[in-house]
């Protein structure tokens, strides 16, 4: 059982650590709107992850990982990139009068990272990649669901507040011109990673 544990944990971080759209949109939210919606969206993204592993406890994620699937996530995910990666480039500098800079609700937040997590084509491969093992374990032991459900979710939900407690205790140190420049290269990011998302759907 704890064996399982700590592969289901090994498995959440290998989700949530590596550099990515996710990881760069919590950062900006957080250094942007607040350490509030950081976290709510990267509560999104966690949900994404549990769903994942759901879906392949049922057998269900194999539709997902056909080339046609594969291809029709990835416009869309690039489609989300795109969107949020203009969105950022738009944002005004904060000022202290400036109302511009207010952020959708938390829970819009939440959705928006579940739905791009959902919708990103690495997160399928990659939950693919290891979906054998889990549906063999979870046919050879009882629970094996809840415990690696229970696994990744200490995984990723210990990222997420990690990484905004980390951009909280620090971000008071930049100045409104350098996080407005951060912001700038995070747009800048998501639309890289929208054009590799529609290059890899395309032409890949």
């Amino acid at each position: 059982m704890m064996q399982s544990f700590l592969f289901a944990l090994l498995l959440g971080y290998g989700a949530a650590v590596p550099i990515g759209p996710m990881n760069v949109e919590i950062a900006r939210r957080n250094l942007r709107f607040g350490t509030r919606f950081g976290i709510g969206f990267g509560l999104g993204a966690c949900t994404a992850d549990l769903v994942y592993l759901v879906l392949i406890a049922l057998g269900a994620l194999a539709i997902l990982q056909t080339p046609l699937m594969i291809q029709m996530v990835g416009i869309i995910g690039g489609l989300f990139l795109t969107w949020f990666g203009v969105n950022a480039l738009r944002l005004k500098e904060a000022k202290p009068t400036d109302n511009t800079a207010i952020p959708p609700s938390i829970l819009k937040n939440y959705l928006q990272g579940l739905g791009l997590t959902l919708l990103n084509p690495i997160t399928i491969i990659f939950w693919g990649s290891v979906s054998s093992h889990i549906v063999l374990t979870n046919d050879q032991q009882p629970h094996a669901l809840a415990i690696a459900g229970l696994g990744v979710a200490v995984a990723t939900l210990s990222w997420v507040l990690s990484i905004n407690t980390l951009l909280h205790r620090t971000k008071h140190r930049l100045s409104d011109k350098i996080t407005h420049k951060l912001n700038v290269f995070g747009g800048i990011i998501l639309l890289m990673f929208a054009i590799m998302s529609f290059y890899e759907s395309l032409l890949g």
